[in-house]
């Protein structure tokens, strides 16, 4: 009411209170208050922070018409002000949340004086404004934007407007105050694996975040979003594409169909360094009575026409078998290598680059077997790893041809079934399992003559399907399957102490390929 004065102490709380015309609120160092309405009255919060860490007065949901509420020492979250409404921020006053200000009311902020944009808080893309009118804002605030830096979702923020004159200045922070650069509108900063661009989009302020051009893309990650996806093809029948997306179960299914008994799908692999993994897939198919390989990929994984891009022919009259894998044999970021080799042909080669440019590695005959791509001394350059006789020896071979031994399994029943960076050292590692005892070892660095036992599966009826980041956390998991429901999960960088579950309901004529 009208002269009416309160003074809510240390340790005192207030709720929903109404303060009108000619009357006064003030909280003391160490009060609380949510759900304020101010219409015509003043309220003043005094804590005694110096800084965010220090703070311990907080006002919540506050809306102010014909007044005024200042903050100064504490936190002010989520407020409004409208017709003759004032916030008033001191050198020691924050505020961070949803501010709306309209119909005249406005926001000034001293010198000092902070306002947070929490953007680790959204999911992109956002159109959340955490200020809707910055023209609003006056004074000299500091302005923050808070990232997270492993989990930063890749899109556009929208997140204030009232922005066509904005020329100031935002630190970029962590959750937890770690302080990375700062962004004047037009600039980019790299934190992580990631760009942070700050930019107008008309009267709009935006934040966007990207992966920077040519950066390698995680294992499957069709998304750009550091974050692998599980790709399934249906092999009960048309052989139809899907993904379970960012370590879920959420399904995001591709149209067109290709039978399984004419194409194989490779995997998901960035072949045009544009950020995102694309589909691969090699056809066994006759084009005008001519018998060979149709060698292409659906750019973002996208199966449509406009999509696929076709890498080239490979006339194959005589029906010779050829076994594929996909790596960066190159090191040009973004930009993977196709392995071919045939035993009968005794050739083992590579189309490098997402291009059918040939490189041969070698004589190959029927003692050597492929098994896949991996890179073992961290030179950012894929080698190709090729087992003898049946598993007695395995060596890597590196584009220039030159080989190196990676040694040998000596227990009968090894299998490997992952190559993965399962400690984030950006060396591979390999995943072995043991068929009939179920055994899971890893080695590290792919030193096959050095394993560690991880744990065991049930063998009849668990299997190891590959390796993914299915937590972005920028370490590979452990994936594996149950073949009685076809149930997937993973274990967080090769701990089997460590179990995530995906979910099931994918049955086994879906295959993963990972």
């Amino acid at each position: 009411e009208t002269g009416a004065t309160v003074l809510v102490l240390s340790g005192g709380e207030v709720e929903a209170a109404e303060i009108g015309s000619g009357a006064s609120m003030t909280l003391a160092p160490g009060a609380e208050a949510m759900g304020v309405v101010i219409d015509g009255g003043t309220m003043r919060v005094t804590g005694s922070a110096t800084d965010i860490e220090s703070i311990n007065t907080y006002i919540y949901e506050t809306s102010v018409t014909n007044g005024t509420v200042s903050v100064d020492g504490a936190l002010l979250c989520d407020a409004s002000a409208g017709a003759g409404g004032r916030i008033e921020l001191s050198s020691n006053g924050f505020a961070y949340g949803v501010f709306t200000l309209t119909d005249g009311g406005e926001m000034h902020v001293e010198e000092g004086g902070e306002i947070f944009f929490l953007i680790n808080d959204l999911e992109a893309p956002s159109t959340q404004l955490l200020v809707n009118d910055l023209s609003r804002v006056t004074g000299a605030p500091k302005y923050s934007l808070v990232v997270s830096k492993n989990y930063q979702e890749r899109g556009t923020y929208v997140f204030a407007s009232g922005a066509a004159d904005f020329d100031g200045t935002f630190s970029v922070i962590s959750e937890n105050l770690v302080e990375y650069g700062t962004l004047k509108v037009g600039e980019k900063l790299k934190i992580g694996d990631n760009n942070y661009t700050l930019h107008l989009a008309g009267d709009d302020l935006c934040l966007t975040v990207a992966k920077p051009e040519g950066l390698e893309v995680s294992r499957g990650d069709i998304d750009s979003n550091n974050i692998s996806d599980v790709m399934f093809q249906y092999t009960g029948g048309v052989g139809q594409i899907g993904f379970w997306m960012n370590g879920s179960n959420q399904w995001r299914s591709t149209m067109s169909l290709h039978p399984v008994d004419a194409w194989k799908v490779l995997g998901a692999y960035d072949m045009n360094a544009n950020g995102n993994a694309d589909t691969v897939l090699v056809g066994d198919v006759e084009v005008a009575g001519i018998k060979g390989f149709f060698v292409g990929y659906y750019v973002d994984a996208v199966d449509t026409d406009d999509n696929w891009v076709n890498i080239n022919f490979l006339n194959n009259p005589g029906g010779v078998k050829w076994d594929n894998k996909i790596g960066n044999l190159t090191g040009n970021a973004g930009k993977n290598s196709i392995v071919w080799h045939s035993a009968e042909q005794r050739a083992l080669g590579v189309w490098t680059d997402g291009t059918d440019n040939w490189v041969g590695l070698g004589i190959y005959d029927e003692n050597w077997t492929l098994i896949g791509c991996g890179d073992f001394d961290g030179d950012g350059k894929d080698s190709v790893v090729m087992s003898f006789s049946g598993g007695s020896a395995y060596y890597s071979v590196d584009l220039d041809s030159s080989t190196k031994s990676m040694g040998s399994l000596d227990w009968s029943g090894w299998e490997i079934r992952a190559i993965g960076d399962f400690a984030g050292d950006r060396v591979d590692d390999i995943v072995l399992f043991h068929k009939e005892a179920g055994l899971v070892a890893l080695a590290a660095d792919g030193n096959l003559d050095s394993f560690t036992l991880l744990g065991m599966l049930d063998a009849e009826d668990w299997f190891i399907v590959g390796a993914g980041d299915y937590n972005g956390d920028q370490q590979d998991d452990l994936l594996v399957r149950q073949l009685s429901t076809g149930m997937l999960g993973y274990y967080r960088e090769g701990d089997m102490s460590q179990w995530v579950n995906l979910g099931g309901g994918v049955d086994m004529n879906w295959t993963v390929i990972a």
